[in-house]
């Protein structure tokens, strides 16, 4: 691959793909894009999202805010680069499971690096950086065995990592407004209190629920919660149905 044959891609991520337009004759520069973007990580994991400006990344490097650009186009390229680094390469997918299974298993990593900071970026298009696409070609990889051709398959990668956005960010708002109390605690709390409120005849279906004593029991870990585990249920067995529909034509 040549220069020439990416010209829409910023000089930034074309240095992380190995198609920098900038030769590597001379002196190596102090900054680099790598760099530049652990700071900015650092910077993020440590005091949000929010305290990551070019300038306050420049400082941190002991170099001008100006020297920055040099090597990442705008504060949005440094977001898109952040997420792509926080997510880091997928890991290897189980060689002797099914495409069910292995496709749980990269969902479940997935929501392993979707939380904090990274979820709070805009998504501002499909995935472009090489940990991003690494993930997106295992999410392939684990649905190869399904039957589905690549396009439907990319529709299931879409349609998971959607989910696992969602859930993550669900979480991370309730956790904010929760004052630091566990979910569980808040939920079995929700659930005492709302059966003191209804009346079983007017609300039987809720009624129902709350006498199920479930509240309170699942994980704190987004890939623990049982409601996690029914959506990702949910849609894999969705999948498998597709799957088998378009096996029979």
């Amino acid at each position: 691959m040549t220069d020439a044959d990416v010209p829409k891609l910023s000089e930034g991520l074309r240095r992380l793909w190995g198609v920098s337009s900038v030769t590597g004759r001379g002196p190596q520069p102090a900054l680099s894009v790598e760099r530049i973007v652990a700071t900015a990580i650092e910077i993020a994991d440590q005091h949000g999202l929010a305290a990551v400006t070019m300038s306050r990344v420049a400082d941190h490097l002991g170099a001008s805010t100006m020297a920055l650009y040099r090597h990442v186009a705008s504060k949005s390229e440094l977001l898109t680069l952040m997420v792509d680094g926080a997510a880091g390469p997928p890991p290897a997918l189980p060689l002797d499971a099914d495409w069910r299974t292995a496709t749980e298993t990269w969902a479940r990593a997935l929501a392993r690096v979707s939380h904090g900071w990274v979820i709070e970026v805009p998504i501002s298009g499909p995935p472009i950086g090489p940990n991003s696409v690494a993930w997106m070609e295992a999410g392939l990889r684990a649905l190869r065995d399904s039957g589905l051709p690549p396009l439907a398959r990319l529709s299931v990668v879409t349609t998971l990592s959607g989910y696992v956005r969602q859930h993550s960010a669900l979480l991370k708002d309730m956790d904010a407004q929760s004052g630091g109390r566990p979910q569980r605690e808040l939920e079995l709390e929700w659930s005492q209190t709302l059966a003191t409120l209804v009346d079983p005849e007017e609300f039987p279906e809720v009624s129902s629920v709350l006498a199920t004593e479930a509240f309170g029991t699942g994980s704190e870990a987004p890939e623990g919660d049982p409601d996690f585990d029914f959506g990702l249920r949910c849609i894999l067995e969705g999948v498998a149905r597709l799957a088998e529909r378009q096996a029979t034509g």
